[in-house]
């Protein structure tokens, strides 16, 4: 329930910023079947601790990887959550340019 309603409030953002961004939300045992459609995967923080391991398994296919503050999912801060996206979409585009 919780990742649904934060999920809205980030596409809402997405929206009323007019980013060119899909965001979707996906149990953490469907990823491996959109590698090849995602840029960023954001882990919520429940998966923090899978952080490195997210991280090894998926940067190769050039996909930044980040875990949601746990303030950002509790206060469900789609804007705060969005701009991670963003940010993290641009640090991948900087790595892969150099």
């Amino acid at each position: 329930m919780s990742s649904s309603l934060l999920l809205s409030r980030i596409n809402k953002e997405i929206n009323e910023s007019e980013l060119d961004i899909i965001a979707q939300s996906v149990s953490s045992t469907e990823i491996e079947n959109f590698v090849n459609d995602i840029d960023v995967l954001l882990l919520g923080p429940q998966l923090a601790h899978l952080f490195r391991y997210f991280k090894k398994e998926y940067e190769p296919y050039n996909i930044a990887v980040g875990v949601i503050s746990i303030s950002a999912y509790g206060n469900m801060d789609g804007k705060s959550v969005a701009s991670q996206i963003v940010e993290l979409n641009s640090q991948r585009r900087k790595t892969d340019n150099e």
